[in-house]
């Protein structure tokens, strides 16, 4: 059955596996892109030299590139595939695991001590168990009715307005000379939009 009756939306039947695949594609590209930023920080402090500003312009370019493609695969794309509910918890448990294993293993920018590994296994093994006990594929919702309710719109316009208020202040405001705490929400709310 389609996904979307009376729209304009294309039909995409809802897949379980795809929405999993793409979630944690999604969480494990966006530690990637974090990582790249990590690294010429961790490599400007170990040798005391600035990298380049081509290098440096490069790492941050290929930070927003990455991040881009990791918004799109695990929180537009896979939510095409199924429910909100399983690609939050997916997207997030994949990156706790890449985290470890990134900037753990890999980079060695962390140590990371055994409870940690250990509740990261748990969060891990518990969301790999959610397709299982919760929510399934909802072959038969209409996608533009949903997304055109008063709610969803309302949310919408706060999301989209928070984003703005957030670009302005980075562009406006002379954020090192911000309050710490104003700092802080500055960087959520940026973050979260």
């Amino acid at each position: 059955r389609p996904n979307n009756t009376n729209s304009n939306m294309p039909d995409i039947a809802q897949s379980i596996p795809i929405c999993i695949l793409l979630s944690a594609l999604g969480g494990s590209i966006e530690v990637l892109a974090t990582a790249i930023l990590a690294r010429k920080d961790a490599n400007e402090r170990q040798t005391g030299k600035e990298w380049s500003r081509p290098a440096a312009i490069c790492a941050l370019a290929s930070n927003v590139t990455l991040q881009l493609v990791s918004s799109i695969t695990g929180n537009l794309i896979a939510t095409w595939y199924g429910p909100v509910s399983i690609v939050g918890p997916i997207f997030l448990s994949s990156q706790l695991l890449a985290n470890m294993v990134v900037f753990g293993y890999l980079l060695g920018l962390e140590e990371f001590i055994k409870d940690m590994r250990v509740g990261t296994y748990v969060v891990v093994t518990a969301v790999t168990l959610l397709p299982v006990v919760g929510p399934t594929a909802q072959d038969d919702q209409n996608v533009s009715e949903l997304l055109s309710s008063v709610p969803a719109l309302a949310w919408s316009c706060l999301n989209v307005g928070c984003m703005f208020a957030a670009l302005l202040s980075l562009l406006l405001l002379d954020v090192s000379a911000l309050k710490e705490s104003y700092r802080m929400l500055l960087l959520l709310v940026t973050r979260a939009t």
